[in-house]
């Protein structure tokens, strides 16, 4: 096993490039590996195990570290137990931490920390030799080949050491398993650089730093004790060619692919050009996707044999040399398009053979793709008819539903018109009795209106008082006060009918006025009257009285001569009349 860091030589002579994957420039014969397999119990490799695999990796920073003039990195059991328990339970609790960088602020010591920094590598070993390899395989890349990190790697396996410092590496290997996209180990190495202080900041001696980091519990590192049978692993010389030939078919590629954009921009050939172009760049494309396979096929061969690896790198030369082609048949295709080379004959042909071919296809999809637009057709004029047969199916049940309806609603219009008209009728014909009954009333108010003006005109024309004597007064009857007659009302009456001719009544039930509601001013006489027009209360308007007072004569009165009979008789007229208007009134609500 190397437990020295060494630059590949692709690298030094700039064959190959210092960024991009690195490179396993070690391999392991599997036929002869006979190391143990890597032991993994509840998700963390075995304890042992992880220990030589941190003192390889101490080993060989250590040596890259005096090759470059620095101090050697120190490990303790202390630091690195506690540090990497808690590493490897922060990054166990959470998946984000797989195949990146985690920070812990587990400090074992009483010291300051006043720096760190973490490098991460990858791998799939089965063995421990494989693992050691893998190591030496990316600690060499982290080394030589860091430029795309900005040598971030690089610098942290230089750290300087300050004076006063301590600066403790803790290499460390978590099982990822399944979840790593490049292997199922991380390969993790943390640099704590711990300064001459206590946690408050007091300054600490070199003997209380030094037992603070537990320096006196040192984790050594691996001892040169190879011999031939050990050496198991050697330099790998053709992958070193077939890295070299790839990144040569890298660059290549990377140019015919700035020649595709170039042209795209300014070439004025046709889309079928620009196409047999692009097949062209896809065509070296899938030879340096061959050459990569055949190359990483070579990797993982368990017995590759020395003819193999001959044969790999003719497989690659022609590899090259049909790229090369490519890029030629890609730089004739530029050529056409800017015209300013000669045609190449060959390329013509291709082309034409290309786009004859091309046209054929495009033929064969036409016609496909017509065959399909019919059957598409034929199906969905089929379900459009079903969907349409449906659909008048269910509107011709919509219409009868529909005319039923209307049937209906026609009938019961010409019922509720016929009920409209018996009730206009019936309004009409109410409206008719209404207007004559007011009609009759009106005219007997005025008739008894003028009645009453003339009685009253007569009483004034006569110097003592009106006597309303009854009809039978022209008989040869005594004279006899109103209120000595039992029979006789106490006050002249003359009975006026009621408005109401929703209830008119022609019975002798009145009610009687005991006082007078008016006085009238006469020339020369105070006569009360209580006249009382009819006026409307609801239901039941009864008739009213006009009263007068009885004149009423004693003995020491001087009797006046009776004339009264003109009188009489006007009222009798009257009172005829008013039975009249009444009676039909009453005989029309009766009907």
């Amino acid at each position: 096993m190397p437990l020295t860091l060494k630059e590949p030589k692709e690298l030094a002579t700039g064959v190959e490039k210092r960024s991009g994957d690195y490179a396993n420039w070690y391999f392991v014969d599997k036929n002869r590996d006979k190391s143990a397999k890597l032991q993994v119990k509840n998700g963390r490799i075995d304890i042992n195990q992880q220990r030589e695999l941190a003192q390889y990796s101490l080993t060989l920073i250590n040596a890259y570290r005096k090759q470059n003039g620095l101090p050697p990195l120190i490990m303790t059991e202390k630091t690195w137990q506690a540090i990497m328990d808690a590493q490897l339970t922060l990054r166990d609790s959470d998946d984000k931490y797989v195949d990146q960088h985690s920070r812990t602020k587990a400090n074992p010591t009483d010291l300051f920390r006043s720096g760190t920094a973490q490098n991460i590598g990858f791998g799939n070993a089965q063995t421990m030799l494989e693992a050691k390899v893998e190591i030496a395989n990316y600690l060499t890349a982290m080394a030589y080949k860091d430029l795309d990190s900005a040598n971030g790697h690089h610098d942290a396996l230089l750290m300087p050491v300050e004076k006063g410092h301590i600066i403790v590496v803790v290499p460390m290997v978590d099982y990822v398993g399944s979840k790593g996209a490049h292997g199922q180990w991380n390969y993790v190495t943390d640099f704590i650089d711990y300064a001459d202080m206590d946690l408050t900041g007091d300054p600490v001696t070199p003997e209380e730093a030094a037992k603070s980091v537990g320096m006196d519990q040192m984790i050594p590192e691996v001892v040169d004790t190879n011999d031939d049978n050990d050496t198991i692993t050697r330099d790998n010389p053709a992958y070193a060619q077939a890295q070299a030939e790839y990144d040569q078919l890298t660059t290549e590629l990377n140019a015919a692919n700035t020649a595709v954009t170039e042209a795209q921009a300014t070439s004025t050939k046709t889309q079928t050009e620009a196409t047999q172009a692009n097949a062209d760049l896809a065509q070296a494309q899938a030879q340096l996707d061959e050459s990569k396979a055949a190359l990483q096929s070579a990797i993982d061969a368990d017995n590759l044999t020395s003819a193999q690896i001959k044969a790999l790198q003719e497989k690659l030369a022609a590899a090259t040399a049909e790229n090369q082609q490519a890029q030629a048949d890609k730089a004739a295709s530029d050529a056409r398009a800017a015209k300013t080379e000669a045609n190449d004959v060959a390329a013509q042909n291709e082309l034409a053979q290309s786009r004859s071919e091309l046209a054929e296809a495009k033929a064969k999809q036409s016609t496909l793709h017509a065959r399909v637009a019919e059957l598409s057709s034929t199906k969905e004029l089929n379900d459009r008819l079903v969907q349409a047969k449906a659909a008048i199916a269910e509107a011709e049940k919509a219409q009868i539903h529909a005319t039923a309806a209307v049937e209906q609603a026609q009938a019961n219009l010409t019922q509720a018109q016929s009920a409209l008209k018996a009730a206009q009728t019936k309004l009409a014909e109410a409206k008719h009795n209404q207007a004559a009954a007011k009609d009759a009333l009106d005219a007997t108010k005025q008739a008894v209106k003028d009645a009453q003006a003339k009685v009253d005109q007569d009483r004034l024309n006569k110097d003592g008082g009106l006597e309303i004597t009854s009809p039978d007064e022209d008989k040869a009857n005594p004279q006899v006060p109103n209120e000595s007659r039992p029979d006789a009302k106490q006050d002249g009456q003359v009975e006026l009918p009621s408005e109401d001719t929703d209830n008119i009544s022609t019975d002798d039930t009145h009610v009687e006025s005991e006082t007078p509601n008016t006085t009238e001013k006469h020339i020369g006489v105070q006569t009360p009257t209580d006249v009382t027009t009819p006026k409307t209360s609801g239901k039941d308007i009864t008739s009213k009285k006009v009263t007068t007072p009885s004149t009423q004569m004693t003995k020491s009165e001087k009797q006046l001569p009776n004339t009264g009979s003109s009188q009489t008789g006007l009222l009798t007229i009257l009172g005829s009349l008013l039975f009249a208007s009444v009676s039909g009134l009453w005989f029309r609500k009766r009907q």
